[in-house]
């Protein structure tokens, strides 16, 4: 929303004559960089989200078996470690089609960003599993 604002100030010049200044037209570009990024790491955090709801409904299962609370199977740490790995997937999804995000208005794409931070987060948190192994 924020770079359609700024693109719309910038293109409105005051004669048909009139250039636009090139930090005007600096500043929209990296507003739209900006944005890219922004929404890549939402998206991939909210595809995390969705992934994590399947834990919070297993946590919430065992906790029931244990016959604890909730509280004392959730930790909180985790969760945001987990929806930072997602963010950090939808981030580097978007890298890699950079080209392809055009001015994100394409669902197919948003849903990738999505599916990224869902499927990413698995293949890092594995990575880092894997590692951590002597």
């Amino acid at each position: 929303m924020i770079h359609l604002f700024l693109a719309q100030v910038v293109s409105a010049t005051p004669t048909p004559t009139a250039t636009i200044p090139a930090t005007a037209v600096a500043a929209v570009a990296s507003c739209g960089i900006l944005t890219k990024i922004a929404v890549s790491l939402l998206l991939g955090a909210a595809g995390q989200g969705a992934r994590a709801i399947v834990g919070l409904k297993k946590t919430s299962d065992e906790a029931k078996a244990k016959n604890t609370s909730f509280a004392t199977q959730f930790d909180a740490g985790q969760l945001l470690v987990s929806l930072l790995i997602g963010a950090i997937a939808g981030l580097f999804a978007a890298l890699a089609m950079w080209t392809k995000m055009g001015n994100l208005e394409s669902r197919e794409t948003l849903l990738a960003l999505v599916a990224a931070g869902y499927a990413g987060a698995d293949f890092i948190e594995g990575f880092m599993r894997n590692e951590a192994k002597p």
